[in-house]
């Protein structure tokens, strides 16, 4: 507890005090966040969840009903995050594909939460000090807190990743519903609770990982609200946010269930879960104090030795702390709180619950840091204020600057490291070198993305030298020899990636294009259709119609294949090469209007693509629309269709 021993002040005034020394704090500190932020402006989207989250993601192209209806029942990328859904689809609809709109809008949202971390500190430092004169006490503790909060680089993953807007967006709420319930315990005001519970059900819709709240609230019951007098109360009054978090927590298991993304206990043994758990908890300690080598994957140990140094001396750090924490508590109990806030918000990912197969992430510290950065802020307060007496303002002006200069030097540095893919993942391997595939093959992908063919099979063969059973590069492999002709090679790659993972489904998509390619058509309905029935809510599931239907197309069975193209554009409404396909179907059948107007969409969908341009001037053609017919000829010619020319000169068509 904080002890002061300036005269007192009346309340009123000392709480309007508090409140303007809050704002101040607040705002000088979000102002300095978001400027420090500024240059991911400049980032691009990454191949790490960005694509399923956003620039591939045709669902979040127009909001109407049918949008609500899949924001709130869709399972994206293993998640079920509604909330997080529908802020990428209004910022597509002011910004489309434009990286920065996304990347200003985390800023915002997370400068935002630095303005509430300044908050909630400066009201924590007053509910422990109800009595006593607290000016400039609490307006560094929350201006350091925010500062700390907002600038450490465990936060840039948060930040500069488009796809972990979750954790912005979470912890806004997750804030929020915090300070209303101190204000609740401080007035008893309905209002205030019922806020509270909105609040926490926003945070939940945005991010399951905000299920620890309930607790959190019984820790600020216990310190430095004190209200654990009254058990029963303090329970009732949480039974509705508790019965929230088991819904959601249900609902996250079950959508990351259906996404295969909760690993088995075959997969992780219960061994490997308490090796991971323990060692996580000191692993983000460490990182909190020494931010170095930040990484997008942290490589998991896959046979822990438990008698090694790293595992006894995290298990020996936490006994010693959780010791401390408990012997200190009989006069201070800040430090106990804290340490309770930290392990209980970090356990749903400390691994435990296995989510990946990353061993940790540093986006996972978004909120459990905080008490950690909240009593560090308040101890070098009061460590400057015994040097200084009762007026510490300069030493602590001094102190936050250097402090705001050091982490937003290290911030704007692990910026640029996320600034495209190429980046990330270059920087991914030079920290771990041998230990995980992941950064390789990701790292393949970017250069794949470039058309740089020949670095993406040099990481790709680099990926697999450290991990032959790393079935995902196999596929990526696989993916470039069937863009350069070589089928076999492709199939290969493929079959040897299901030889490792029966259930990839993307292998077994992959191999029935390249039999298509090859010539093998049944070969290929065969594989796609193992791959729907596998898992028919998968987002390749449009790409697995397309392809089954292009071989039921390639047997002649014409009537499958637009049943087959018909579905993959049920499930992706922007799939021009599907509208186009089956535009081809119909024009091949005598259906030129069918056909037309499956061209037109494809133009309305892709007005690129020179190829349903030329496409559309033939069933207009087949119309007897022959002017019509010539415009869209000469619109594909003017695009570069030399198809489109030659056509024309056949025709005498101008």
């Amino acid at each position: 507890m904080i002890m002061e021993k300036e005269m007192k002040r009346p309340e009123g005034r000392l709480h309007a005090g508090a409140d303007r020394a809050a704002i101040f704090a607040g705002l000088i500190a979000a102002a300095i966040v978001f400027f420090t932020y500024l240059p991911a402006l400049q980032n691009g989207f990454v191949n790490w969840d960005d694509q399923a989250c956003v620039y591939e993601n045709p669902n979040i192209r127009t909001i109407d009903i049918a949008f609500f209806r899949y924001a709130f029942t869709a399972v994206v990328n293993s998640n079920w995050h509604p909330l997080t859904v529908i802020s990428y689809a209004i910022d597509h609809s002011v910004w489309a594909l434009d990286p920065l709109g996304y990347h200003l809008t985390n800023n915002i949202f997370h400068s935002l939460n630095a303005f509430l971390v300044a908050v909630i500190a400066v009201k924590l430092v007053r509910l422990a000090n109800p009595a006593g004169s607290i000016g400039s006490i609490a307006f560094f503790t929350g201006l350091i807190s925010a500062l700390v909060f907002g600038l450490h680089p465990l936060r840039v993953e948060s930040v500069a990743w488009i796809a972990e807007r979750k954790d912005v967006l979470s912890g806004f709420f997750f804030l929020l519903s915090i300070y209303s319930y101190l204000r609740y315990a401080a007035s008893s005001g309905r209002r205030a609770y019922i806020f509270s519970l909105i609040f926490f059900t926003l945070a939940l819709l945005s991010k399951p990982m905000a299920v620890t709240l309930p607790v959190v609230l019984l820790i600020l019951d216990y310190y430095p609200l004190s209200r654990l007098g009254n058990t029963k109360k303090a329970l009732a009054e949480k039974a509705p946010f508790f019965i929230l978090a088991i819904m959601l927590s249900a609902i996250t298991i079950w959508a990351q269930g259906a996404a295969e993304a909760i690993a088995p206990l075959d997969a992780y043994p219960a061994g490997v879960r308490v090796y991971t758990s323990v060692t996580a908890y000191a692993f983000y300690l460490y990182k909190i104090i020494l931010p170095t080598n930040l990484v997008a994957f942290y490589p998991r140990e896959f046979a822990p030795e438990f008698f090694s140094f790293k595992f006894i001396g995290s298990l020996a750090l936490l006994i010693c702390v959780t010791v401390f924490t408990l012997v200190k508590a009989g006069r201070n109990r800040a430090y106990l709180c804290a340490w309770l806030f930290y392990i209980v918000t970090l356990f749903p990912v400390s691994g435990i619950i296995q989510v990946g197969s990353q061993a940790a992430a540093d986006r996972y510290t978004y909120i459990p840091a905080l008490s950690i950065t909240i009593l560090f802020s308040l101890g070098v307060v009061l460590v400057a204020r015994r040097f200084t007496g009762d007026n510490p303002g300069r030493l602590l002006t001094v102190l936050s600057a250097i402090l705001a200069i050091v982490l937003g030097y290290l911030t704007i540095r692990q910026t640029g490291v996320w600034k495209n893919s190429v980046t990330l993942w270059s920087h991914e391997i030079q920290v771990y070198p041998y230990e995980a595939p992941i950064g390789y093959t990701n790292l393949g992908l970017a250069y794949k993305a470039l058309s740089d063919h020949e670095k993406a099979v040099f990481y790709y063969d680099k990926a697999i030298s450290i991990d032959p059973l790393y079935s995902d590069a196999y596929v990526n492999r696989g993916v470039i020899y069937m863009a350069h002709g070589d089928n076999s090679a492709a199939v290969a790659d493929f079959s040897e990636a299901l030889k490792l993972n029966p259930m990839n489904l993307e292998a077994l998509n992959n191999r029935g294009a390249a039999h298509i390619n090859a010539g093998d058509f049944q070969g290929a309905v065969n594989d796609i259709t193992v791959a729907i029935e596998r898992n028919p809510a998968n987002p390749l599931v449009s790409r697995s119609y397309y392809n089954r239907g292009m071989a039921y197309r390639g047997l002649g069975d014409k009537e499958n294949s637009i049943k087959d193209l018909t579905s993959a554009i049920g499930s992706n409404p922007l799939f021009a090469e599907a509208y186009n396909s089956r535009g081809l179907i119909h024009l091949a059948s005598g259906r030129p209007t069918e056909a037309a107007a499956d061209f037109l969409r494809s133009i309305e969908v892709a007005p690129a693509n020179p190829i349903p341009y030329f496409n559309l001037g033939l069933a207009m053609q087949r119309q007897g629309n022959t002017e019509e017919a010539a415009s869209y000829f000469n619109k594909a010619a003017s695009m570069g269709l030399v198809q489109a020319k030659e056509y024309m000169e056949s025709q005498s068509i101008r």
